[in-house]
């Protein structure tokens, strides 16, 4: 079980691997875990994991673990069609199913991280204007 550099591995082997898939948010560099299905030599053809279900209070699809669902005929209404994406979108590859959830895991709670420091900072940066607590930069203290 590893998790590589997409780039150092054998195109002849990534047939069966274990992607996120390209993500949509900008501080979220790993998206949804995904299995590659077919490689040509820039593209990657991939189908996204079962989703589980959604969670109405996070507002998130909660992401199930197990790829041994994707035998079990009740979850067919949940199958995604396949995807394409350039080589080059994508930076990991995984073994293992479990190794793209939790680096697709870790990805969201990145992001979420960077969001809430960014609303923490801003409010922080408005709270010290509305005080007038605002430094003046060095370049404009020179002129004095």
């Amino acid at each position: 079980m590893a998790i590589r550099i997409l780039k150092t591995v054998p195109l002849a082997e990534l047939e069966g691997k274990f992607i996120c898939s390209p993500s949509l948010l900008s501080e979220q560099d790993h998206g949804f875990p995904a299995v590659i299905e077919k490689v040509t030599a820039s593209q990657l053809v991939f189908r996204r994991l079962h989703r589980g279900l959604w969670d109405a209070v996070a507002k998130e699809w909660e992401v199930n673990p197990s790829v041994d669902s994707a035998e079990d005929a009740s979850l067919d209404d949940r199958i995604e069609a396949p995807a394409k994406c350039k080589q080059s979108s994508v930076s990991l590859v995984c073994d293992t199913a479990v190794e793209a959830i939790s680096l697709y895991t870790q990805a969201v709670a990145t992001r979420k991280a960077i969001q809430s420091f960014r609303a923490n900072a801003m409010a922080e940066l408005n709270t010290s204007a509305l005080e007038g607590r605002l430094p003046v930069p060095a370049y404009l203290n020179a002129r004095r």
